[in-house]
């Protein structure tokens, strides 16, 4: 594949033709020809006189050609042409806005990419911080990424100091993170700081998260999984995802016949639309299979997941196949119990301390007499908000400027009486001003207020802040954080939402 082979009437897209098949979700499919593709969308002219509607959710078979592989694309329609438009070929066409895209897809504007990067002041990398070998794999594999890490000791002269240009991440192996020094200036720099263990104990990610990390990865941990998660730590917004998404490296099992018996896989990352998985048996593409996530994964009843594979890749490192999954619109029936899988606060297999019957004695005799009351806890992070903080996980609308017509839907993290945080939206970037409709949970008048975009956070969304609050519009605001459950303060913001971490515990 050969992307400078595509011609550039512009920066940033591609004008050569493709051919395609468009399928509207639960709906029909049509042929067509793919052109005019950028990152965020592409123009398709469709055989015959039908098209899809407006704002219907869609997938994009590209087929493979001279410089691009085949390819699995979702988008929603943004436009359509009339009859006027109508092309020489008796053509009609719809101009998709893409909404999920392999990374395949977005290698095809690396170019551009390279351009926007050479930019800025230095590339944000990752620092490991250890002594010994003990993360020799993860910096291997992070140069297999492409990510330029670094890496200092963690005692003598070598040892961490202050830095000239700032890491995007800081990755520490969790026996070193209990004694290392971090350099102060970390916190306000947003260095994301992430504990690699071996061990399984509850306690230690306490003790992490008193100390000021965000993440703790735990062996054994398939590698696709710790690459999921180092290449969304280090993301740079090219992700359209609508449902956030939590790695997870677990082992789950895949139905693809009834009739079959089911194969063992291993869960890499899962969200409320969909998962990837590493199996070594091939899915058949547009196959409808099913997910079953075990009582040790979720604490509870299994879980049982309806998808289609809409992605398969071959792996010739691990000799394993990737295979994505869109789940079926009737994944909300489990929305309670997905929501808690979704709440992660680790990375890779769990298992609660179980004590003995001699401990649970001493525990007992311990707490009868009163022992180890008088020690003090650790110390935590120092919270900085000033707010209170509601969850408000439900979706908000975002207005027209006249204030009559919903343009988006944007999907809320959480509220204060200042401001609030969405998901990435194709809509919004950075000092957009516009209206947000908010309801209550007593379904009365809808809370209409202006709103500016003040922090891109990338693949974790947008910090809003409200302009213009009057009296009753403040009390509203008030009264409907009161009401709504109190959300975890965070030490920093990070990925909050998008993967649950120890800071959130």
């Amino acid at each position: 594949m050969d992307p400078s082979a595509f011609s550039r009437p512009h920066k940033g897209r591609f004008l050569d033709s493709i051919d395609c098949l468009i399928s509207v979700i639960n709906g029909p499919s049509f042929k067509g020809t793919a052109s005019n593709l950028s990152v965020n969308g592409l123009y398709i002219d469709v055989v015959g006189d039908q098209l899809p509607g407006r704002n219907a959710e869609v997938e994009i078979f590209l087929r493979e050609s001279q410089n691009t592989p085949d390819l699995c694309l979702r988008g929603t329609v943004a436009r359509r042409s009339n009859a006027e438009d109508r092309t020489d070929e008796g053509h009609v066409g719809v101009g998709i806005r893409i909404i999920e895209a392999p990374i395949e897809y977005h290698a095809l504007f690396a170019h551009d990419a390279g351009e926007r990067s050479s930019r800025r002041r230095h590339t944000p990398y990752p620092l490991l911080a250890y002594d010994g070998n003990t993360l020799d794999d993860v910096l291997e594999l992070l140069k297999e990424m492409g990510a330029q890490p670094r890496r200092v000791r963690v005692t003598g002269p070598e040892g961490l100091k202050e830095w000239d240009d700032v890491p995007k991440l800081l990755l520490v192996d969790a026996a070193d993170a209990l004694t290392l020094d971090v350099p102060h200036q970390a916190d306000h720099q947003g260095v994301l700081r992430v504990a690699i263990a071996s061990s399984q104990s509850e306690i230690l990610g306490s003790l992490l998260r008193r100390l000021g990390y965000q993440y703790l990865i735990r062996r054994p941990l398939h590698r696709d999984a710790i690459e999921i998660l180092l290449r969304n730590l280090l993301h740079k917004g090219q992700s359209r995802r609508e449902s956030p998404r939590v790695v997870m490296g677990v082992n789950a099992e895949l139905s693809i016949r009834p009739w079959a018996p089911k194969q063992q896989c291993s869960l890499l990352d899962l969200s409320r639309g969909g998962s990837l998985l590493a199996s070594r048996r091939k899915a058949p593409l547009r196959r409808k299979v099913k997910l079953i996530i075990g009582s040790e994964v979720t604490g509870d009843a299994p879980i049982e997941l309806t998808g289609r594979v809409i992605r398969r890749r071959f792996d010739d490192a691990s000799k394993e196949w990737q295979v994505a999954l869109r789940f079926h619109p009737s994944i909300e029936a489990q929305g309670v119990h997905l929501g808690r899988l979704l709440q992660r606060t680790s990375v890779g297999p769990t298992s609660k301390l179980k004590l003995t019957f001699g401990q649970r004695a001493l525990t007992s005799f311990r707490h009868v007499l009163g022992l180890g009351r008088k020690l003090l806890p650790l110390p935590a992070h120092p919270d900085r908000r000033r707010d209170p903080r509601a969850r408000f996980d439900r979706h908000v609308c975002k207005l027209d400027p006249t204030g009559t017509r919903v343009t988006a839907l944007l999907a809320g993290y959480d509220l204060t009486h200042r401001g609030m945080r969405v998901q990435a939206h194709p809509e919004l970037e950075l000092g957009t001003q516009f209206a947000v409709s908010l309801h209550d949970q007593a379904r009365q008048r809808p809370i209409e207020v202006s709103a500016e975009v003040i922090r891109d956070d990338g693949s974790d969304g947008f910090a809003l802040r409200f302009v213009d609050l009057d009296s009753d519009l403040a009390r509203r605001i008030d009264s409907l954080v009161a009401a709504l459950p109190s959300a975890k303060s965070l030490i920093m913001a990070g990925i909050e939402s998008s993967i649950e971490n120890v800071a959130q515990r």
